[in-house]
């Protein structure tokens, strides 16, 4: 996926940079079927920096069925502006009638 904005819009809320400068990003992911309740999938983001560093990020989940019905799926991403970086992660429980 590839996305353009003006900083100035408010539709653009992953901008960087000043309001007057434009953002580009890109966004690839894959997913991989492990088995019959396991699947595996990645998403790698890049934003064009302006003047500053570009901005990069990788999430990684795991969504696991349980029983019919039942997703279980813990998700760790990492988060790079070109200083610094984070980690971070969730876990979600979803549960389908």
């Amino acid at each position: 996926m590839l996305m353009y904005g003006e900083n100035s819009s408010a539709y653009t809320t992953w901008s960087n940079g000043t309001a007057g400068d434009e953002t580009f990003s890109v966004i690839g992911g894959a997913s991989f079927q492990a088995s019959e309740k396991l699947a595996l999938n990645a998403e790698l983001q890049w934003v064009d920096g302006n003047a500053f560093n570009d901005d990069w990020s990788l999430s990684v989940n795991a969504n696991y069925d349980v029983v019919p019905g039942l997703t279980v799926t813990p998700e760790i991403t990492y988060y790079d502006d070109g200083v610094d970086g984070a980690f971070g992660g969730t876990l979600r429980f979803q549960r389908s009638f």
